[in-house]
């Protein structure tokens, strides 16, 4: 009897904890995408990381770490997990909850029957910060000028402080109602070495993959470079407004032609010069990977196949689940879904 009542509470708790899980998506599956789909788990963990002295030898920290939230379901359509990596000075929160209290990707993907993995890298959200990675060197911050201007919500010179003064583009798809819940998820952004970051990264896929890496603004170019290092980790990469390329060899190309590639873009690039350079980086390397062999890979420029007015957070904007049904599309085109 007393097992039976043990076997009864570990059922309850069991069936408690899963019904939690469910309810961190079930909001989108109410907002029209389907069946709630039945998950298997769902949890965190850290990866890479070293210890290291702080100040007197014998008092130690860990730095260096990123923290990742997962939700994996019981019986995902994909075989492989979804590996969701914000950009600069972004945390995990970006693929959450839209500024305006939208499902994010995050409830999106999971709705649509893929497993879900969140990280929080670049010393954001529960990623601690590493106060040695970036040595004296201030943060950048990224005031609310920056945010409304460089991610392309409203067009050069339009930011203004009183919000009744602000000109977004007419054809914007940001969220204005929420632009001020987005600025308050925004960090400021150390850069550590070069190496340091991309070997974060290969640690990641280490841990989390294989996967397909789906990776935003600054992290692309990261993802890339630590897709060099671990190509057997890597189904396929969604690199959403990549800042940039990375100069792709013709040796380095191959090695990557068997990932498929989606480049992503949205809306008045050629309004900034900046943009305009990290755009034609990364058509350069998807050039290359093209050229390598890489027939999966694919370039979608959202404007020029009619979709006007989205900003540099695609997974923000008004169309933001359009968006996401468009990248698992081009998945299943693939043939990402089937087993491997």
């Amino acid at each position: 009897m007393e097992g039976a009542e043990r076997q009864s509470r570990r059922s309850l708790w069991t069936g408690a904890g899963i019904g939690l899980a469910i309810l961190a998506c079930s909001h989108a599956v109410a907002a029209g995408e389907g069946e709630l789909p039945a998950i298997a788990a769902i949890g965190h963990f850290y990866v890479a990381g070293r210890e290291v002295p702080l100040g007197a030898p014998d008092v130690r920290i860990e730095t260096g770490q990123v923290y990742v939230h997962y939700v994996r379901l019981a019986r995902p359509r994909l075989p492989v997990p979804l590996l969701l990596i914000p950009g600069g000075s972004l945390s995990g929160a970006a693929y959450e909850t839209t500024p305006d209290g939208r499902p994010g990707w995050q409830s999106d993907f999971l709705a649509a029957g893929y497993s879900v993995l969140v990280a929080d890298s670049g010393q954001t959200g529960r990623t601690p910060p590493a106060p040695s990675a970036a040595g004296s060197a201030s943060p950048a911050i990224r005031d609310k000028a920056f945010l409304w201007e460089t991610f392309r919500i409203g067009p050069p010179g339009s930011w203004r402080a009183d919000p009744a003064d602000r000109r977004p583009y007419p054809d914007g798809r940001f969220p204005i109602s929420g632009f001020d819940a987005f600025a308050r998820q925004v960090f400021p952004r150390y850069r550590p070495p070069l190496d340091e970051e991309v070997a974060r990264y290969a640690a990641l896929y280490d841990r989390a993959c294989p996967c397909v890496v789906v990776a935003h603004s600054a992290a692309g170019p990261l993802a890339e470079r630590a897709a060099l290092l671990r190509p057997d980790r890597v189904a396929a990469i969604v690199l959403v407004e990549p800042s940039g390329g990375i100069g792709l060899s013709p040796d380095q190309a191959t090695r990557l032609r068997g990932i498929p590639h989606l480049y992503l873009w949205g809306d008045h690039v050629d309004q900034d010069a900046g943009w305009r350079d990290q755009y034609a980086g990364a058509a350069r390397d998807f050039a290359a990977l093209r050229t390598a062999g890489g027939t999966s890979s694919a370039w979608v420029d959202l404007p020029q196949q009619g979709i006007a007015g989205n900003s540099h957070m695609l997974m923000m904007d008004d169309n933001s689940r359009a968006v996401a049904r468009r990248i698992a599309r081009w998945i299943a085109d693939r043939g990402i879904d089937r087993p491997r």
